[in-house]
């Protein structure tokens, strides 16, 4: 697996200013495996193909969604009339992801877990999309792809907002895989999703444990596995990403008080001590270079 052929993110990312990329593939050939070094959103449209991810192998047909991250390799095997609307994303898109959008269930297990996660065990970040649900994935695509190759004013922001709109369909419409059994995968991901719908109030130890249904000993080395830190240090971080939204927000012109009050922090000076050892800088600085 050392030698894989892998997609280089330049090849594609030309303008400076893409976050996303639609490439159609119809009559999509066998491809070994490979590898890419950006996020790649993967919509069945028609046909069947054996897909081989890693060790893993799984069949696909219309309506199958899944995301590989940069370190996993994929591949396809006895394809057959088989169509599929690839949407390439730079890893940097998910910081833009807005609280609610996290908060959806499945969200972190589909996207942010598998964007980050660099475990070779299992594939969980897969789902399907069925009916009138599929339907509008499908049109949701097609305005993404028009509006990444738009020249008009404000077409990358809206080619962006297009894919969050398709990420929200997904997370919330998804049927899953009703044969695969609740994995740590999906136990970490709707855990992530509890911590940023509630991330003004007192999140304990105890009661992370019981939302993902582990005892707290194991949430901590699964949390860890996962994420690459402790339950406790992604609660102060989340917290941390609510602060800095906020404070970019020039349009609620929020005290530092009023700010930490809203991403769960004791007072604004505790947000500030923080803050600064997460950035570097004060929030105050923080709010100043963002104004300019």
């Amino acid at each position: 697996m050392k030698n894989l052929f892998k997609y280089e993110r330049s090849r594609y990312f030309q303008d400076p200013n893409a976050t996303l990329i639609v490439r159609r593939e119809i009559n999509q050939p066998r491809e070994p495996q490979h590898r890419h070094d950006f996020v790649e959103l993967v919509i069945v449209v028609t046909g069947s193909a054996l897909h081989r991810i890693e060790k893993h192998q799984y069949r696909l047909r219309p309506g199958d969604i899944f995301v590989i991250n940069p370190r996993r390799s994929h591949g396809y095997e006895e394809t057959e009339n088989f169509h599929i609307a690839n949407i390439l994303i730079r890893e940097d898109f998910f910081q833009k992801i807005h609280p609610s959008i996290a908060a959806l269930p499945r969200y972190h297990s589909l996207f942010a877990l598998e964007a980050t996660s660099s475990r070779a065990s299992g594939f969980e970040s897969r789902t399907r999309l069925e009916g009138e649900d599929f339907q509008q994935a499908i049109q949701w695509t097609e305005m993404l792809e028009r509006e990444a190759v738009s020249t008009a004013i404000g077409g990358w922001a809206l080619a962006e907002a297009a894919l969050v709109l398709l990420i929200g369909l997904i997370c919330r419409s998804s049927n899953g895989l009703a044969e695969a059994p609740e994995t740590a995968s999906t136990q970490i991901g709707r855990l992530l999703s509890w911590i940023e719908s509630r991330v003004e109030q007192p999140i304990r130890m105890r009661d992370m444990a019981r939302i993902a249904g582990m005892s707290e000993r194991t949430l901590l080395r699964r949390f860890q596995e996962a994420t690459g830190r402790s339950p406790l240090e992604h609660v102060i971080e989340t917290r941390l990403r609510r602060a800095r939204a906020l404070l970019e927000n020039s349009a609620l012109n929020l005290s530092h008080d009023e700010i930490a009050w809203r991403c769960g922090f004791e007072n604004g000076n505790y947000l500030a001590r923080r803050f600064k050892k997460w950035t570097g800088v004060s929030p105050r600085e923080w709010r100043q270079s963002r104004a300019i």
